[in-house]
């Protein structure tokens, strides 16, 4: 594709003015990331419900989802750009599709023999039919401290997502299983804690290995010890507004923090890159991943406890990070994306 490229940047469009106006300000920070050079970035927004006309779809060459997008938004623009014939960046169907299943991906991966932490999962009539059986098995198969999320949904564990008893186990369970249909229960693996980023194409590559520390680990409690009250109350708008703005931009989570291994742990980082390439052969993949690794007491061998098959790839994202940490500017990010998308 020669002269221009006319890069649409997909947000969901919705009937809430504050949110819309976030959506819109994220697109709008990818815009002035891009300017210059052979881009040219527009708004590009997704109406609720309805298909985009055809004239919206002519006036770009391709399109980069913004990183608030929802998964089923994201499955959308992926499945419209495909009957469209236009190229997505950074992301393929197939990733959007697995991408939203922990537990499909997970059982990929496990038949490729890839080495992962170990978890079991359960449906809500399974669990509704005979709790205290889920709830033992959990138990002498992971262990306490474990962690349990959806089995829908993207990202990494966070401390809210972590049980210390049988009691907080069936608490979290029953929580969730009031908006969703199954859960993933895992291992709390104690290591260091690694998370490659991987650009999928004919051949694929790991563009950079970083190691995530804890900011702030989650607080381990005895058995029915109460809870400490949080700094920050959890209604306090200002600090929803500012979780909300992290999540937008795709940052690293803020109980961590991003650093990239030294000389030291050069052969570990090669291990790593080696497993995180291993894993998204596995998984058949286009465009960008993230691949998160325990290394259990420092050395390998390493597991994988977590993936993001459609991360977000906005400036600020950790995504971006790791790029950057490897001398690379987000234009040219970005222009490695579009090369790999088109």
């Amino acid at each position: 594709m020669n002269g221009i490229i006319r890069i649409g940047i997909g947000y969901e469009e919705c009937t809430d003015r504050e949110e819309l106006a976030g959506r819109v300000q994220e697109a709008q920070e990818i815009i002035q990331a891009l300017r210059g050079g052979p881009y040219e970035a527009r708004l590009w927004g997704i109406p609720p419900g309805s298909v985009p006309p055809s004239a919206q779809f002519r006036s770009i060459d391709a399109i980069l989802p913004t990183p608030s997008i929802s998964g089923r938004g994201l499955i959308r623009l992926c499945a419209l750009a495909e009957a469209a014939g236009l190229p997505r960046i950074g992301i393929g169907l197939r990733s959007a599709v697995l991408g939203s299943d922990r537990v499909l991906v997970r059982r990929l991966l496990s038949q490729s023999e890839v080495q992962l932490a170990l978890f079991r999962t359960f449906t809500r009539s399974q669990w509704e039919k005979d709790r205290s059986f889920h709830l033992i098995e959990t138990e002498l198969t992971l262990g306490y401290p474990c962690q349990v999320r959806p089995a829908a949904g993207w990202g990494m564990a966070g401390p809210e997502d972590y049980v210390q008893s049988r009691e907080e186990l069936e608490q979290l369970v029953d929580r969730l299983m009031t908006t969703h249909d199954r859960v993933i229960a895992e291992e709390v693996i104690e290591g260091r804690l690694f998370v490659a980023a991987v650009l999928n194409g004919q051949s694929s590559q790991v563009i950079g290995v970083g190691e995530l520390l804890a900011a702030a680990a989650p607080v381990e409690r005895a058995a029915g010890e109460p809870e400490e009250e949080p700094a920050e109350p959890a209604d306090d708008p200002a600090a929803q507004a500012a979780a909300l703005a992290r999540r937008r931009a795709g940052e690293p989570p803020p109980w961590t923090r991003l650093e990239m291994p030294g000389e030291a742990d050069r052969e570990l980082a090669k291990v790593v890159r080696r497993a995180a390439l291993k894993a998204a052969a596995a998984l058949h993949l286009a465009g960008a991943a993230l691949f998160y690794y325990q290394v259990p007491k420092g050395r390998p061998p390493v597991l994988l406890t977590d993936a993001e098959l459609a991360p977000s790839l906005g400036p600020r994202s950790l995504y971006a990070r790791l790029w950057a940490h490897s001398g690379g500017s987000y234009r040219e990010l970005a222009a490695c994306l579009v090369e790999n998308g088109l």
